[in-house]
């Protein structure tokens, strides 16, 4: 299925199940190319793949393009989260309410998780969003 909604081919639950670090399939690229995926009140959580090649700062950026919120947390390389406010986070969680969401990293190369997250959805069916990466 897809979604024409602003313009953009979403595809909408194409990437199920991605409810957790093990499930995540979508790679988002390191080039600033935009992944697009969507949430809803029943299913709430995505998860991505961000495979860094190269040690740097990488900026995040996560926005919505339908109505809603959405935040991002990064998480260690095979998607270690013990604690949301711990040590396990790289220090890089974006849930301010902004639009878009932003935060800058230094990454080491590894395989890294990008939890998106519908905080809410305003009302709305589904809240589709764009991810990005992009070194800096």
């Amino acid at each position: 299925r897809q979604d024409q909604s602003a313009g953009v081919t979403v595809h909408l639950d194409a990437d199920e199940p991605d409810d957790t670090p093990g499930e995540a399939t979508v790679v988002i690229p390191t080039d600033g190319t935009p992944v697009y995926g969507s949430v809803t009140d029943a299913d709430f959580d995505d998860w991505l793949v961000v495979n860094i090649t190269e040690a740097g700062t990488y900026e995040i950026t996560v926005d919505w393009i339908t109505p809603g919120d959405v935040d991002f947390i990064l998480t260690l390389p095979a998607g270690i989260v013990e604690d949301f406010c711990g040590d396990d986070l790289l220090g890089c969680a974006a849930a301010t309410g902004a639009r878009p969401e932003v935060a800058s990293v230094e990454l080491a190369p590894g395989s890294y998780r990008l939890l998106v997250e519908l905080f809410d959805a305003h009302g709305a069916a589904r809240t589709t969003y764009r991810a990005t990466v992009t070194k800096q």
